[in-house]
């Protein structure tokens, strides 16, 4: 930086005339970079490739029918340029199968993760919303051990007198 320019460009106050950038400035500014950098590389070139190594382990390839393939077509590598470009393949059915399967093994997966398990449907609803189900944990976790003995009479209906 310059003698006349104090303000880094990329420092959150340099809008303000009377800010002059110091190690703090330039601290936030390096955590900043990294944690971009960061983000960008969640989906980089190697993290796809995993995902697609681990994807394909599961898919038996069988050499004989690949050869056969090769054989049968003669632009079996084709490029842009061919003639042939866009043509489908004659696929066996059991390959779709195979692929319409692991589709669904993928989609099944997909759908038992789930990040957000707060519902219980066996637990008994105690609660009219979030918020008071929140202060009645909050409630159970101090006096639960004192209450235990009147919560049971109150299911077993012997707490009321007659």
């Amino acid at each position: 930086m310059g003698e006349e320019q104090r303000v880094h460009p990329e420092c959150i106050n340099a809008s303000n005339p009377y800010h002059e950038c110091v190690e703090y400035c330039f601290w936030k500014i390096a955590e900043a970079k990294e944690r971009r950098e960061k983000e960008e590389t969640v989906f980089n070139q190697k993290s796809l490739y995993n995902a697609y190594k681990k994807r394909t382990k599961n898919i038996p390839v069988n050499a004989d029918d690949y050869t056969k393939m090769k054989e049968t077509d003669p632009e079996f590598y084709r490029d842009g340029s061919s003639l042939q470009y866009g043509k489908a393949l004659k696929l066996p059915e059991e390959n779709v199968d195979k692929m319409v399967q692991e589709l669904e093994d993928r989609d099944q997966k997909r759908k038992a993760f789930s990040r957000r398990r707060r519902f219980h449907e066996e637990k008994d609803v105690d609660s009219i919303n979030d918020r008071n189900e929140h202060f009645n944990k909050k409630i159970e976790r101090a006096f639960g051990k004192y209450t235990v003995e009147i919560k049971n009479n109150l299911e077993r209906g012997t707490a009321l007198p007659d």
